[in-house]
């Protein structure tokens, strides 16, 4: 191979590292914003299933009006905010 050739191909895999570098810079930085939100997204969904297992009317709770749905509601939003914020970040 000439040394023009070797120079050409030098300069286009070094650009192409550099490129590839810039990427896992940029990739890094939205996993490390999107970490804390896939954390908040778990705890909902840990909460979910917590709130699915309980029978709130054979529990104290059992004289607050629509908890379940009202907890329900609550989970659901903020699954829905987190999951939006998400999108934003991607």
């Amino acid at each position: 191979m000439s040394a023009p050739a070797l120079t050409s191909l030098h300069q286009a895999l070094r650009k192409s590292f550099q490129a590839l570098e810039n990427n896992q810079q940029v990739w890094r930085g939205v996993l490390a914003d999107c970490s804390p939100l896939l954390v908040s997204l778990g705890n909902l969904a840990e909460q979910s299933r917590a709130l699915s297992s309980v029978h709130v009317a054979s529990t104290p709770l059992r004289g607050f009006p629509d908890l379940e749905e009202r907890l329900r509601f609550k989970l659901s939003h903020a699954t829905d905010t987190v999951l939006g914020t998400l999108r934003e970040l991607m």
